[in-house]
């Protein structure tokens, strides 16, 4: 059995997660300052998103005492279930948040959760498609935000905007 002391801290994973949304909001903006200009960042926005994502969800599952060697993989869909299925409270209010974003009387979230679910996967190579694919960017950026602000909440107790407004947050970890 492994003891508890060899969890990864979830303050460390949720600023880890954070990096990555750092990252694919930097892709969004495309600033002139990157040195390889491409016609779109779009991808690497999309791929970032994804591992936030990822990363969110799995410190959400970490928080709720789940060993993260025995939480694997990259698809969304999955361990998102496996999340619904520890804490169905949360997952609800989380899910409930996305959809009221998209104003939607149908479960949008639950529909395109599994379109996205392994867009990790998928777009990291996407020179290597051969077909098209569908791309809800709105939905997984959306996701993302509501997944952060939701961790932040759970790490901090507080939401994602009180965090960045107070300037000591960047110090609690290392101190």
């Amino acid at each position: 059995m492994e003891n508890k002391r060899s969890q990864p801290n979830v303050a460390y994973m949720f600023r880890h997660a954070c990096a990555f949304v750092d990252c694919a909001e930097a892709c969004e903006r495309e600033p002139n300052h990157i040195k390889v200009r491409t016609a779109s960042h779009f991808l690497a926005d999309m791929t970032n998103s994804c591992l936030a994502c990822e990363i969110f969800i799995k410190m959400l599952l970490v928080n709720k005492g789940c060993l993260l060697n025995k939480i694997h993989g990259h698809e969304l869909y999955v361990l998102w279930n496996k999340y619904a299925k520890v804490d169905v409270g949360s997952s609800t209010a989380i899910r409930d948040r996305v959809n009221g974003i998209f104003q939607s009387e149908e479960d949008v979230f639950s529909s395109l959760l599994k379109k996205v679910s392994n867009y990790f996967l998928v777009l990291r190579y996407a020179y290597e498609r051969t077909q098209p694919m569908e791309i809800h960017q709105h939905f997984l950026r959306v996701f993302r935000e509501v997944l952060r602000n939701y961790c932040c909440k759970e790490v901090y107790k507080m939401s994602w905007s009180e965090y960045v407004a107070n300037p000591i947050m960047d110090l609690v970890d290392i101190l």
